[in-house]
């Protein structure tokens, strides 16, 4: 399970992307000397701010990972005819903090870059949308007016947000997102047990926006995980189990399917809905 801090986002939105013609991106020589031309310039790593756990333990990561790759195969949706496409790529220093991720949405087009580092005493990143990357169409849900949401300060051009983390016995309960004009973005809270973990995430005027369950074998794999409709739009929940295929010699998982279950006139089918595939490298 992955708890990546979200690249920016407009709030209480359904994006729906048109994919046709798009092509996606192959993890060439080109790429990578796109990737590093496009990097916003990298925020600075120390003073660091002392957290209870790191980005990749959060991430549910084993070993001191330095890279990892995700891609995935969709068999579910207009990116089915793709193949494999790139999904992410994500960065991180000795101490397990992330550095850097490279997002790919829209069958696998380059969209974003978001470095992290530390300003003036807490944890930030810095956003940049790629120019060229393919956009969508944005349709607003239905709910109440937002509560006002006003600056604190004027833009501090230097980060696009800042990060507040609370724990409890150790473990993350709790993270907030706060805009470079210091008025407050979404927050995110967090449940841990042996066997199950959850994530809800909530708008900054307290709307709770979406909630995932996720039940985990012994050794913490994903091995199911639960869609809450919390807001009621499909009137269920959506439930998807997960098949770990293949591991790494750290424990970490490097192949697994996933299939979407659905239940009718009392019998229960599987759907298979993606594979996804990590490639990881360690200091």
């Amino acid at each position: 399970m992955k708890r990546k801090s979200p690249a920016p986002l407009v709030l209480l939105i359904v994006v729906i992307f048109t994919t046709v013609g798009y092509a996606q991106e192959k993890l060439t020589p080109a790429l990578w000397k796109r990737i590093e031309a496009q990097s916003p310039k990298p925020l600075p790593q120390s003073p660091v701010v002392e957290r209870e756990t790191s980005d990749a333990q959060e991430d549910g990561l084993k070993g001191k990972v330095k890279r990892l790759i995700s891609e995935y195969r969709s068999y579910s949706d207009v990116c089915a005819s793709r193949g494999r496409l790139l999904g992410d790529i994500d960065d991180y220093d000795q101490n397990g903090h992330r550095l850097r991720n490279v997002s790919f949405a829209n069958c696998g087009d380059l969209v974003g870059i978001q470095v992290y580092g530390y300003i003036e005493g807490s944890r930030a990143s810095l956003y940049k949308s790629i120019p060229g990357s393919s956009g969508g169409m944005f349709a607003m849900i239905g709910g109440p007016p937002p509560k006002p949401n006003p600056p604190t300060h004027k833009p501090d051009k230097r980060y696009t947000y800042k990060y507040k983390y609370f724990y409890a016995d150790g473990k993350l309960t709790e993270m907030r997102m706060f805009h470079n004009d210091g008025s407050r973005g979404m927050y995110y809270k967090y449940s841990s047990l042996p066997t199950e973990r959850s994530t809800s995430a909530y708008t900054y005027d307290d709307e709770h926006n979406w909630r995932t369950i996720y039940k985990l074998d012994e050794n913490g794999n994903e091995i199911e995980h639960i869609n809450v409709d919390v807001r009621k739009v499909h009137g269920y929940d959506t439930v998807y189990r997960t098949q770990n295929k293949a591991f790494d010699k750290a424990g970490n998982w490097t192949h697994r399917t996933t299939y979407k279950l659905e239940s009718k006139n009392g019998k229960t089918s599987e759907t298979l809905v993606s594979e996804e595939f990590r490639s990881i490298t360690y200091h």
